[in-house]
């Protein structure tokens, strides 16, 4: 009786241990990437350049808005791509969500279908997306711009 108790609360200690995403003993983390995945290309000029992101920018920004939140605010935007079928949207922060002269730019991008689709009707086309910027990060932003491949909209917080 002893050792099925001693082994209990060793297990019981044991997987404990798994409940953390940063922990080590945690094997969901065991087969992740350290780095970025990324894709190289390379210039004209013979230069490698990485690109983190291999996603494309949505065709138009329709609109943005943002919601004031406990710790800071969320910024939602509605894109139109060109076809039906894009996915794995995002909001991307460039400079690490540093501002440029007061100004963060998000990019509002998109993974492209693989085979061709059909063009539809713009509300089935339109993909909603939303990104949350901390109150400590807005401190030293005075403008909001979520960029697409043919126009920008802005925002100030």
């Amino acid at each position: 009786m002893k050792s099925v108790t001693t082994a209990l609360l060793t297990s019981a200690v044991l997987l404990s241990a798994c409940g953390g995403t940063e922990s080590t003993l945690n094997p969901f983390t065991w087969f992740t990437a350290g780095d970025e995945e990324g894709v190289i290309i390379t210039d004209r000029d013979g230069n490698s350049v990485v690109i983190t992101d291999p996603r494309v920018l949505v065709d138009q920004t329709l609109s943005v808005k943002a919601d004031k939140t406990n710790g800071g605010i969320i910024v939602g935007a509605v894109g139109l791509p060109t076809t039906q079928g894009f996915f794995r949207a995002g909001l991307v922060p460039l400079n690490n969500e540093e501002p440029v002269d007061g100004v963060v730019t998000l990019e509002f991008r998109v993974v492209a279908p693989l085979t061709p689709q059909p063009v539809g009707t713009q509300r089935s086309r339109e993909i909603q997306v939303a990104h949350f910027i901390s109150d400590e990060k807005l401190r030293g932003i005075r403008e909001i711009r979520v960029t697409a491949a043919r126009n920008t909209r802005s925002l100030r917080p």
